[in-house]
């Protein structure tokens, strides 16, 4: 959730019961009001004329100054109180009526005297004057009764004042209108603040992106402005290490340009004049000597290559700079490097290589180490009197497939589940290891497939051996 978001959720959470609180102040208030004014109203009728008029004529001055009020010669007529009409119930904004001391009302129109107002009336002392509400078709009203001290019909009188119309949907809108102002003023309060936590965000975002440049200092001088500051020393502190693991890898990439030309190369001249010592007749008890010397060389050979690739590797993190370029020649060239090796183990190399070139996007520094690492590896499991297939073919017009076959012992499942276990580079799978376990050779060349867009495939068919299968996508051939 975003804080602006979250703003706005708890903008609208404190201001509803704010706004709630705030209304029911306002009804309260305007209770209060209501009460004033029935007082007035009740201190205002406490007169003789008041006394006289309710004296003489209970009936119909108790019910107000309704319509259809008889005359008094209308009245005096016989049977006058069955003819004649009743006082109507009908409620005006405010009505008064009469009690005597008992609490009875001698109008017609009357309603029965509340309990709520009688009980504390009849206390010792009793309280004059009561206020209550009572419920009314248009809502609930205010009512009051007063001990007048009169004598006769018009001891107390209960006046009832009718609540004002639309008292509900007034409510309502005061509770909106007061909802809406809350939340304006809580997002106008909070907003600055989000927008400016906002920029800071996208400043780092865009320090981050670029070369982790200073961020603007803020204006204010609060915890967003802290924030800024912090992050600018932060940014100051990534972009001094920055540099120093720039030299640091400026350095090592010239550690390995000089291990490659002062190293690499001697080893692979020592590796290539032990090897011709396959062509040469050697004495039967010079044999082992000659075949442990060709093996150890080639195998430092190898893994210095390796570790030179895996350290170049790491440092460029790239896809490598791909170029056509003649697949074939650098199987050749592999298989002629492989051949001494295989030779003193025994192993017969079969290949079928197009005479005709076959151009396909690699490195030509990367692309011989990685299928070297999978030949080395098909010598090294397998046995003497065994053999190795090498098979480079077009598949079609546009996919290129080279296969190596091991062909002497099956690889078992402990073995195929190392050899197929590398699945990401690392760059250190040749320090920790099992014993006999794969270690950088299968990583880089699944490494340098990768970088060169090929893939690397491993099985191990139905009649014994191991596969390794690299395909990718052939260069389209120039008119």
């Amino acid at each position: 959730m975003t804080l602006g978001r979250r703003a706005q959720i708890t903008a609208i959470v404190l201001a509803l019961p704010a706004a709630l609180a705030v209304t029911a102040g306002i009804d309260w208030l305007r209770a209060r009001d209501t009460r004033l004014v029935l007082g007035r109203f009740v201190d205002a009728l406490q007169t003789d004329v008041v006394r006289d008029a309710c004296t003489n004529d209970p009936n119909w001055f108790l019910a107000g100054p309704r319509t259809g009020r008889p005359s008094m010669a209308e009245r005096n007529i016989p049977d006058a109180d069955v003819h004649l009409p009743r006082p109507s119930a009908d409620p005006l904004p405010i009505d008064v009526f009469a009690y005597d001391a008992s609490f009875q009302g001698l109008s017609t129109a009357s309603p029965r005297f509340p309990n709520a107002l009688r009980d504390p009336m009849r206390r010792t002392p009793p309280e004059p004057r009561t206020f209550g509400s009572y419920s009314s078709p248009a809502g609930t009203g205010m009512q009051v009764a007063q001990l007048t001290g009169w004598a006769g019909p018009c001891a107390v009188l209960l006046v009832r004042m009718q609540p004002r119309p639309g008292l509900w949907w007034g409510r309502l809108g005061t509770f909106a209108v007061l909802s809406l102002l809350f939340v304006a003023v809580a997002l106008a309060a909070t907003m600055p603040t989000v927008a400016r936590v906002r920029r800071l965000s996208v400043q780092a975002g865009a320090s981050a992106r670029g070369k982790w440049e200073t961020i603007a200092p803020d204006a204010g001088k609060d915890e967003v402005s802290a924030m800024a500051f912090v992050l600018n020393d932060a940014a100051t502190e990534i972009h001094r290490r920055e540099a120093e693991v720039a030299d640091r890898v400026e350095a090592l990439r010239r550690i390995v340009s000089a291990l490659s030309s002062d190293v690499a190369s001697p080893f692979a001249n020592l590796e290539a004049s032990l090897a011709a010592l396959a062509h040469l007749p050697v004495a039967a008890d010079a044999q082992p000597k000659v075949r442990a010397s060709v093996e150890q060389a080639h195998q430092l050979a190898s893994r210095l290559r390796n570790l030179l690739a895996a350290t170049e590797l790491r440092i460029q993190n790239d896809p490598l700079p791909v170029m056509p370029h003649d697949l074939a020649a650098v199987v050749r060239a592999a298989l002629d490097r492989i051949q001494p090796l295989a030779t003193f183990a025994g192993i017969a190399l079969q290949a079928s290589i197009p005479g005709a070139p076959l151009i396909v996007a690699l490195d030509p520094a990367y692309a011989p180490i990685a299928i070297g690492n999978i030949l080395e590896n098909a010598v090294r499991y397998n046995t003497a009197g065994g053999r190795i297939d090498v098979i480079l073919e077009p598949r079609n017009t546009e996919v290129f497939s080279l296969v190596i076959s091991s062909r002497g012992r099956d690889v078992s499942d402990e073995e195929f589940k190392g050899l197929t276990a590398i699945r990401r580079f690392r760059g250190d799978e040749g320090w920790n290891r099992r014993p006999n376990a794969p270690g950088l050779g299968i990583a880089v060349a699944r490494e340098i497939a990768d970088r060169s867009g090929w893939k690397l495939e491993m099985r191990r068919p139905a009649g014994g051996g191991f596969d390794v299968e690299f395909n990718g996508g052939l260069q389209p051939k120039r008119t």
